[in-house]
């Protein structure tokens, strides 16, 4: 695996969640919303982007995507957040995710997260850059389930500690990495206070003010 992990998810891994999400075979005809669809799938419904934001901790940037395509990224450094203390985010959407596993018309894009998330550290597991790869417990992101794994990277001279979690959710499947310059698998305060206050917040139309009927005074 290379970094940035955010862009290293193959369409094998997809597939495989896809298929988790299904009933038996995995082909487009099949219809994954169903009664037997595990509890870690995701139904999306929603084409537009849910922004994402965090509290940013003091002496943290906000950075541009440089490149990638990231909905989210801030670091404690001004430049880089791949190789730093540093948390970004990437956003699977509908859009991209019918066109990987070919669901045409009133097909609903329908994910197993946790089945993504596994095939996820098992690719990690095949690098030959990552070590000390161990799963992570299920928690909440933004009040969603996360699943996820975490390892030490080693692309670089220096290495980083990484955690990814897969979160589920109606506008797509989000991918989220924190990076630590520490290789100890406790999160440093700076990346928690990131994780532990990421919120989803739909964006919404201002109402346009209602128009006095009152004509204006004449001087």
């Amino acid at each position: 695996m290379k970094r940035p992990t955010v862009i290293r998810t193959g369409a094998c891994a997809l597939t495989l969640a896809l298929c988790a999400a299904t009933t038996s075979a995995c082909t487009p005809q099949e219809n994954p919303m169903s009664t037997n669809t595990p509890s870690t799938s995701i139904t999306v419904t929603q084409d537009e982007e849910i922004p994402m934001t965090s509290t940013l901790p003091e002496g943290w940037y906000a950075l541009e995507a440089d490149g990638f395509s990231l909905s989210y990224n801030v670091s404690s450094d001004p430049e880089d957040s791949f190789y730093h203390n540093a948390v970004n985010a990437q956003r699977y959407e509908k859009k991209v995710l019918r066109e990987i596993f070919a669901l045409y018309g009133d097909l609903p894009v329908t994910i197993d997260v946790a089945e993504w998330a596994r095939s996820d550290r098992i690719d990690t597991e095949n690098s030959e850059t990552d070590s000390q790869v161990e799963d992570l417990p299920v928690r909440t992101i933004g009040g969603t389930p996360a699943y996820g794994h975490t390892y030490i990277d080693s692309t670089k001279e220096t290495p980083v500690r990484v955690w990814e979690w897969l979160v589920g959710r109606p506008d797509g499947v989000w991918i989220i990495d924190a990076t630590s310059t520490s290789t100890s698998p406790d999160m440093p305060a700076d990346i928690a206070l990131v994780i532990n206050t990421i919120t989803w917040t739909p964006t919404t139309t201002p109402q346009s003010t209602p128009q006095s009927s009152t004509p204006p005074p004449t001087h």
